[in-house]
Order: structure tokens, then sequence, then C-alpha cells
């Protein structure tokens, strides 16, 4: 599911009357979503009022509780077995010594939850390369007759961290495949930069993994010089723990030869990282493992991934691909001039427009009896504010067509050599992107207020 689709998914169901029980690794769209959670631990069912950032205060407090009974319990039978140990073979003390052995054996032992062990890796040195790690001068990709994109000038700078976004179908995982050098273009140039070594994990890499090793055996090969404890680690952090390691890769579920195929890449030095949905098949603590590695990762950093918690902290550029409706045009490829957050604050507030009800004229309502206090508005009223809806629905189309126009201007990189025009257009988009937000803010508003007049 792409982001548009993810969105707008979570507009439905924050509207939705009913009950749900959700199970997701998608952080964001808990937090968003649910007011309770619900953990196996200790093959207990344990309930949690709130999100999930608050589930996380909840069982840290619990914990903590957890901890402290256990060690009082403890203080307690040993203070109870070093009497027993004391006195337990004098006569005189003998029944009252088993009595305080059968109290023990009695008590409700309080058990504390298995410790996790933290896992925190690095990525091996990224080998130094030259500046410009990837030019494309005029690059484009056709499949006969359809065009994904064509005349797409861009120079990815090395230490860049770019988000490619898009709806699905729009061309990501093609854009990708060219940056990796898997696919050359079909029309223009595309140069690597010196010394650029290339990390690539696509969504079908699994498939090529040796499925007659086994987990820690691929892993040992591609790091031969890493201690097997460290590893074994790397292994865990990927949920590969005890004998799960010795498992050969052909009998592996899709899930887990994506995890063994995404550790394999992270073992290897690169200096130029490509990721295409990591994060697919992987928990909520192994993305955390992951996430952390990458923040540290002194590479460039190009990647796919429709998870907003692990995305937004990584880059620092949007690359967005916008596709056509004309199989010959192709989608356009345009660098944002603003952050992911700002893009995704952006692509919120359109999924709410595209989730809301539309409106549909409404009958006159019985007349009520002359006691009745009238407490809705008047229909001139709710006319006036249809029609200014209307209205803005128009501006809003308007200024996301006109956006989308500076965009494909400011994406070529000529229009930097004109210093002063490029000023102007960055001047357009601002005011531009300032109309868009105060529309769709007002947009809001009026849908409120009308939602308020339904009956």
């Amino acid at each position: 599911m792409d982001l548009e689709s993810l969105l707008w998914l979570e507009e439905f169901l924050k509207s939705f009357q009913g009950a749900m029980l959700v199970i997701s690794h998608d952080t964001s769209f808990l937090n968003r979503l649910v007011h309770e959670v619900l953990e196996i631990d200790q093959k207990k069912l344990w309930i949690y009022k709130g999100n999930l950032e608050s589930y996380a205060e909840q069982k840290a407090v619990r914990l903590e509780q957890l901890k402290s009974q256990y060690a009082g319990q403890q203080a307690k039978i040993k203070e109870v077995e070093q009497w027993v140990s004391r006195f337990g073979a004098k006569a005189t003390k003998a029944r009252q010594a088993q009595s305080k052995l059968k109290a023990l054996e009695k008590m409700d032992r309080v058990e504390l939850p298995e410790e996790r062990s933290t896992v925190r890796f690095r990525f091996p040195p990224a080998p130094h390369s030259g500046r410009e790690v990837i030019t494309m001068n005029k690059g484009g990709v056709r499949f006969g007759e359809k065009t994904v994109f064509k005349d797409l000038n861009w120079t990815l700078t090395r230490g860049s961290r770019v988000a490619v976004v898009g709806v699905n179908g729009a061309g990501k995982t093609t854009l990708l495949k060219l940056l990796s050098g898997e696919m050359g273009p079909t029309d223009g140039i595309v140069k690597f930069g010196h010394e650029v070594k290339v990390g690539y994990y696509a969504q079908h890499q699994a498939e090529t993994l040796d499925f007659s090793r086994t987990v820690l055996q691929i892993f040992e090969g591609i790091a031969p010089e890493m201690p097997v404890s460290q590893v074994r680690a790397i292994a865990g952090a990927f949920l590969f723990t005890g004998d799960a390691v010795h498992k050969k890769c052909g009998i592996l579920s899709g899930g887990e030869k994506a995890r063994v195929a995404l550790a394999k890449l992270l073992l290897s030095p690169s200096n130029f990282l490509i990721l295409d949905e990591p994060t697919n098949h992987l928990d909520i603590d192994s993305k955390e493992v992951l996430l952390e590695a990458l923040q540290d990762y002194q590479g460039t950093l190009c990647l796919v991934s429709h998870d907003r918690s692990f995305m937004a902290p990584l880059v620092d550029s949007v690359l967005e691909i916008q596709p056509s409706e004309d199989p010959k045009k192709g989608s356009q490829v345009i660098q944002l001039l603003s952050g992911y957050d700002d893009y995704l604050e952006r692509k919120i507030k359109e999924a709410a427009l595209a989730a809301a009800p539309k409106s549909s004229p409404k009958k006159e309502a019985a007349p009520t009896p002359e006691t009745q206090v009238r407490t809705r508005p008047s229909n001139n009223q709710v006319r006036t504010w249809e029609r200014e809806r209307d209205k803005l629905e128009t501006d809003i189309a308007a200024f996301e067509k006109k956006q989308a126009e500076l965009h494909l201007i400011l994406g070529d990189s000529k229009i930097y050599e004109d210093k002063p025009k490029a000023l102007e257009i960055l001047n357009q988009q601002r005011e531009l992107e300032k109309k868009l937000g105060d529309a769709l803010a007002r947009w809001e508003e009026i849908c409120t207020k009308l939602s308020s007049t339904d009956v």
C-alpha cells in the first residue's frame, strides 16, 4: 500500500464508528488510530490505555514496578532460606522451619519478562567517493510505447539522503534500478562518480540468496573478519536467534529471506545505499536497529519507504514522482524544495480532502412543532457555505496544478544558472504554498460546519 492509500485509509478509519482490531508494525499508523494496546507477554494479555507511545511509557513504568516487586520477594526468600539453613536442624525449630518452607512453596513467584538483548549495529566504514555520486543528463526509461519518465536532469552529491516518493506505479522502483546500475537508460546519459560503490536492496533481492547455505554461513561469508558473537548479534537484530541461524535459506519464508538479504547488504562496505521498501518484513524492534544504523551511516542514501516514522529522521531532501495520464509523456520527476515533513503534511491534507464525504442536496426537513427551538444554521447560510466550499475545491485544484508546473521548472538544473529567474520562481512557489495551505485550512473549516448541519 502506497503512502496516499495508507493516509486515505487512516482518514477513513478515524471516522469509522465501529470497533477495530489492528495488527501493524507501522507506528505512525497506530499512533493516529488506536486508543488501546493489547500486548501478549509472559503468556498473559496486558491491556494499556492510549496509543502506541503511551503504551511504551506505561510498560516502562510497569516493568520498573515489577522489578521492584521481584527484588523485594527475592530478598524475602533469601531471608527465609537463610533462617531455615541456620535453625532447621534444631529440634525446637524444626516444625517452624517446615512451616516456612511450605509458605515459600505456596508463594506466587514474581517473574520478570525475558530481557531482550539490545543490539546496536554499525555499517562498515563507507569508502570515500567523488563529490558527484551520480549524474543524469536527459535520462529516460521507456518500455515499448510506455514512457516511465524522460528528460531527467539530476545530480546526486556525496552525503545526500534522498526520499523517493510517489504513488504505486509512478516509477519509483524503475528509478532506483537506474540509480543502482541494474538497468540502463533508454534515453540520455547516466554517469556514476569516482569510486562509487553501490549497495542495492530490491524487493526481489531475497531470490538471489544461495539457498543451500545457512543464515549464519551467509553472514560469515560476507564478514569473515567479524567475531562470531557479533555476527550472531546482528542476526538477532533481524530476528534470527538461537538455532534459527542454522536454518538453510531454501526453507525460509519469504519474509525471513528478505531479512537475510537486507542484513547481508548491510554487512557489505558501500558508499551509496539504495533501499526499496527495506522495512516491509521487519518488526518494530528490528526497524529501530536499522534506523539507528542508517542514521550513523556516512555514505549517500536513496530510499523508498511508506513508513513515515522510519523515513522522516533519515532524509534531507525529497524526489517526487508524479505520474501522467498520458503514457507517452511519462511521469514527472521533481526535486522538492521543502523537506519530507512538509511533503507529508501536504499529503495528509490531500488525504483528508479525498476521504471527505461528497455533499448531496438535502431534502427540506419536515415542519417542526412550534415549540421546537431552531438550532441549525439557516438554509441561506448553508447554501453560502456550500458555494464557498465548491469554490475552494476549484481553487485548490488550480493551486496544485500551478504547483506541479513550478516543480517541473525547478526540477531542471539549468534554471539555477539564471539566479534572478530562479529566485523569482522560488518566491512564486512559497506564495503558492501559503495560498494552498490557507485554502485547505478554510476548506476543512467549512466542511466541519457543513457536517454539523447534517440531520
